[in-house]
């Protein structure tokens, strides 16, 4: 399979970022006041994952618009995001191009720092285009649930955290673990563990 990642020979050719598609900017706006903080951000940025047309490998920049705000509430943080992409660039199922959609980001959640049970972030997130098409990859929309904890014991040498996320109408999940301990000042040890479950075609990103 010409996308296989195991294969032994190099079978896409990789295209310069820069060289396709120039420079990117944003421009960012951020105002604090006491116990709340809201900001509105826009430019044209590229994407952090790539597209796949043939046996190319590109990255594709888009145009974005978006607001965020965050509000203090000892032992709460709660926090919002929204961003509509204007042109998104969308994989094909088939990997034979791309089509440009109108898409809305958001995200809603919060930030919880107990004493005794550790620290806690709860985050809805997803994407809805303008227009479904499901000829592409994510083309009906992505939507996310995570959970976070992570505490520290042993005068905290020992840390241990877990993330269980649920992706495409809590269908596939995901559930990962992890611990470490400090064995010193330039030591530590760590192991992690992960477990996926998928029931259906989307994707676990």
């Amino acid at each position: 399979h010409p996308y296989d990642p195991y294969a032994t020979e190099p079978r896409i050719t990789l295209v310069d970022k820069q060289k396709d598609e120039g420079s990117e900017w944003a421009i960012r706006w951020n105002q604090t006041h006491d116990n709340w903080e809201m900001s509105v951000v826009t430019g044209n940025v590229h994407q952090r994952d790539p597209i796949i047309v043939g046996t190319e490998q590109t990255w594709k920049s888009n145009r974005v618009l978006g607001a965020g705000f965050n509000y203090s509430q000892d032992p709460f943080l709660w926090k919002t995001e929204i961003l509509l992409i204007k042109d998104r660039p969308m994989q094909k199922m088939d990997f034979s191009g791309i089509q440009a959609k109108d898409s809305f980001k958001g995200m809603i959640g919060f930030d919880y720092a107990h004493k005794n049970y550790g620290n806690w972030t709860v985050e809805y997130s997803g994407e809805k285009l303008f227009s479904e098409d499901k000829t592409l990859i994510l083309g009906e929309g992505n939507k996310i649930m995570a959970i976070t904890w992570s505490d520290t014991f042993l005068k905290d040498d020992l840390s241990v955290n877990a993330v269980l996320m649920s992706i495409g109408d809590i269908k596939n999940h995901l559930l990962r673990t992890g611990i470490g301990y400090k064995l010193d000042d330039d030591w530590s040890i760590s192991s992690q563990l992960s477990i996926i479950t998928a029931t259906d075609s989307n994707l676990l990103l």
